[in-house]
């Protein structure tokens, strides 16, 4: 009932210029507060295709099915996103009041992702100085 009320997180399709050329597995993480879920396609008459294989090109015309909150509270971010160094640039083109709110939300998920970081970097070093131990 959440996923078809009107109530929850609704699914939105959109064309986002700044996606074209892109693949769909590079666009999985270009949205702050949604989930792309699939591509309406414009080559093959507005044909719907959920989870399309990673390496779908997005191409002019078609439209990313996300799921959102609502149709105004996503948008697309730079990109950058390094999963090595948990680095997460924040800069959106979408232009709305939602943009505080928005950046308050990425600093708290960049402070929570760099506090897993160091917890996983010192359960290493408790590690290696286990292995250490026991030589």
């Amino acid at each position: 009932e959440q996923l078809l009320g009107f109530e929850g997180s609704e699914f939105y399709l959109q064309e986002w210029k700044e996606l074209i050329g892109r693949n769909f597995g590079e666009i999985t993480c270009r949205f702050d507060d949604a989930v792309p879920l699939g591509i309406k396609c414009a080559a093959q008459k507005g044909k719907v295709i959920l989870n399309p294989p990673n390496d779908y090109v997005i191409k002019s015309g078609d439209a990313i099915l996300c799921l959102a909150e609502d149709n105004d509270s996503y948008c697309v971010n730079d990109g950058y996103y390094d999963c090595n160094t948990t680095t997460y640039n924040t800069t959106t083109t979408h232009d709305n009041n939602n943009n505080n709110t928005n950046n308050e939300k990425t600093k708290r998920a960049r402070g929570q992702q760099q506090q897993q970081q160091q917890q996983q970097q010192q359960q290493q070093q408790e590690h290696q100085l286990i292995t250490a131990t026991q030589l």
